[in-house]
């Protein structure tokens, strides 16, 4: 599990897709923010927490749980 200070970007790293969507949700499921075809989603308007960051690609969907700290 990654964790991310209030001042950090959570970074997504490489991977081939042109065409994808980020989403990171809340641990009770709410969408917190929403992204087309960027890397780098900041984390500063997010309460500390635990979230879950799905990145959704034509090839499928993955899931990671991210910590954001205050």
């Amino acid at each position: 599990m990654k964790k991310y200070r209030e001042d950090l970007i959570a970074a997504l790293g490489d991977f081939d897709e042109t065409s994808f969507s980020v989403e990171i949700l809340s641990s009770t499921g709410k969408l917190m923010n929403r992204e087309q075809n960027v890397r780098d989603i900041s984390v500063t308007d997010l309460p500390a927490g635990v979230y879950l960051l799905r990145l959704n690609t034509t090839e499928g969907v993955g899931v990671r749980r991210v910590v954001v700290l205050r």
